[in-house]
């Protein structure tokens, strides 16, 4: 289909229950068997991120090889504190190797 695999909402700790410290183990602990099944990339720039969250993701992808991806986390504007499509976007030099990424993925 020429799409790339991405895994979203990586720093956000409070859905899974955990302190943050032990969120961010368990997702250490699972990502390189995602790499190896075919993940690309890694949300890395999130509204609901702070500062420490998304410099911990981007040290995880740049760690794994992974592409940089930014979401704003809208739904359709059902949900409190969404902001709209496009509000938390990617460097240019990300998007140019989301591009190559998708431009060799459909090749």
């Amino acid at each position: 289909a020429g799409g790339v695999v991405v895994q979203a909402h990586p720093g956000h700790a409070k859905r899974s229950g955990l302190s943050v410290d032990a969120h961010r183990a368990w997702v250490e602990s699972y990502l390189s068997a995602l790499v190896s099944d075919g993940l690309t990339g890694l949300e890395v720039r999130r509204v609901h991120h702070d500062v420490n969250a998304t410099h911990w993701a981007a040290a995880l992808a740049a760690q794994h090889g992974l592409l940089t991806t930014a979401g704003s986390d809208w739904h359709g504007g059902r949900w409190p504190g969404e902001v709209p499509v496009g509000t938390n976007g990617l460097s240019d030099a990300e998007w140019d190797a989301l591009n190559r990424a998708l431009d060799d993925r459909s090749a």
